[in-house]
């Protein structure tokens, strides 16, 4: 009948509401950590099943992880030794640059999951020696506690199918009780602790959990559009008197599929021609999309936002460069100097891990120090500041050039006499400071000329020209 409007919409089965449920009941505040227990498992903070929809799901979510991850461990890694009785350090270096690649999903899974284990492999005629690390996935693991002799310890639980196994884990200290009382088969690096458990970390994502489980609704309700065929984007309605058309000529619905159709609009007609002559002609348009169609775009980009804010991580670093910037502008650089020190806030934990490792299996006292990357060539910017530096007589020749040399390690420094007295000085702006205590080699009248006195006659010359005085300086270093 006419004037019954259409309405049509998506049913959209997904998965994500039932995350949605899961994730509002395990991130509710809680007043206590969750792990004070004397026996038994302690389970994660998100539900690990939960967390491995979401980042399938979300690829820029999975982009800002892996790319993170690779930035805290796919570095230098420098130790500090302070004592190494073995005489072993080299192998521990080599150790560590064979076992980054498996450290790098560890840490993977900790940004995603909240915790992330490597198991410690060990050569087969020395158990004691470490030869590599394998990764092992958390969705396997978790938290056993056991109690042996009124003592409680805490132990990596790995399950996969029928195939169980218990590890000790290197942070905790198993001084009172063998591996043949436990059961344990062996060592594993754990990542993951924070301020609601000693165990596991809250992901960084779930502080925009309602936005990601959003945004990926919305995509799917874009492919159930495109599933479900071309949909009209309005109907028109018609109601008109009997045409009197003759049989040859056109009819008024034919005549309106017919403009329509020429003009490509995804318009549906629905046209009802009366018996009735004094009928008078009306028309209603409805409309049959979605008004808030472009704000759920939208919430899209900022559900991006708020992940690259999450994690700290500059949309730069995943070549995603939306924002004008001018030519003399540091702001890419600026925001690299910050991701590095987020950087170093990431690798602290990592670093004590390694630290417990190396006394652990090498008997090796070491500060382990993890390099950051370099995102950009910030040289001529250091070597502009040191120039800067000199000019004002803050550093002195001889620092400046050690500055610089430090920068171009390459290039031949072996021409410049770093025992010359004129080293030590310091200038303003080509002028000579005298520094108590430091002895120049000058006789005075060229000392004079170099501090801008009389015996400088082009310096205190209103008519000498730049050239002129830049030949005079040249004069006086003894240059040609």
């Amino acid at each position: 009948m006419f004037g019954k409007k259409l309405e049509v919409t998506h049913k959209i089965h997904s998965g994500m509401d039932t995350i949605k449920k899961s994730l509002d009941y395990t991130l509710k505040p809680q007043s206590y950590k969750k792990d004070k227990k004397l026996a038994g498992y302690i389970y994660p903070l998100v539900n690990i099943h939960d967390c491995k929809q979401v980042i399938d799901n979300y690829p820029i979510l999975n982009a800002v992880i892996r790319v993170l991850s690779a930035d805290i461990t796919l570095n230098e890694f420098n130790f500090y030794i302070q004592n190494d009785p073995y005489n072993i350090f080299n192998s521990v270096d080599s150790f560590w640059i064979d076992n980054k690649a498996e450290l790098s999903k560890a840490v993977e899974q900790y940004l995603g999951y909240g915790f992330g284990a490597c198991e410690i492999l060990m050569e087969q005629d020395n158990p004691s020696k470490p030869v590599k690390l394998l990764q092992i996935p958390s969705e396997t693991l978790l938290i056993k506690v056991q109690k042996f002799n009124d003592q409680i310890y805490h132990y990596a639980y790995y399950q996969y199918n029928n195939d169980k196994k218990i590890f000790r884990i290197t942070r905790e200290n198993y001084d009172n009780i063998t591996m043949e009382e436990d059961h344990s088969v062996g060592y594993i690096i754990w990542l993951g602790g924070g301020t609601e458990s000693n165990w596991y970390t809250k992901p960084y994502w779930t502080s925009c959990y309602l936005d990601i489980l959003t945004s990926i609704k919305k995509k799917e309700l874009d492919y159930a559009v495109l599933r479900d065929g071309n949909i009209p984007k309005a109907a028109l309605f018609i109601k008109a008197p009997p045409s009197n058309n003759q049989d040859n000529e056109m009819g008024m619905y034919e005549a309106l599929q017919q403009q329509f159709r020429n003009s490509g609009g995804g318009v549906a007609i629905s046209y009802l021609e009366t018996p009735m002559n004094d009928t008078t002609l009306t028309t209603e348009y409805v409309n049959l999309q979605a008004d808030n169609y472009d704000y759920l775009n939208e919430l899209i980009d900022r559900t991006d936002n708020l992940i690259f804010t999450s994690y700290r991580v500059p949309k730069v670093r995943l070549m995603i460069d939306d924002t004008k910037e001018s030519l003399n502008s540091n702001k890419s650089e600026t925001l690299y100097e910050i991701y590095t020190l987020d950087l170093e806030t990431y690798q602290y934990p990592l670093e004590d891990e390694i630290n417990i490792f190396n006394e652990l299996f090498f008997g090796l006292e070491a500060t382990c120090d993890i390099r950051t990357p370099v995102f950009t060539d910030t040289k001529a910017t250091q070597v502009d500041t040191i120039v800067s530096l000199f000019s004002v007589g803050i550093i002195s020749l001889k620092q400046a050039i050690s500055m610089v040399a430090a920068l171009y390690p390459n290039e031949d420094w072996s021409d410049v006499d770093f025992n010359d007295p004129l080293m030590w000085q310091r200038f303003y702006h080509g002028m000579l400071f005298i520094t108590p205590g430091v002895q120049t080699g000058m006789d005075d009248l060229q000392q004079d000329d170099l501090r801008g006195g009389y015996g400088n006659q082009i310096k205190y010359n209103p008519e000498a020209t730049p050239e002129e005085q830049h030949l005079y300086q040249r004069a006086v270093w003894g240059r040609q």
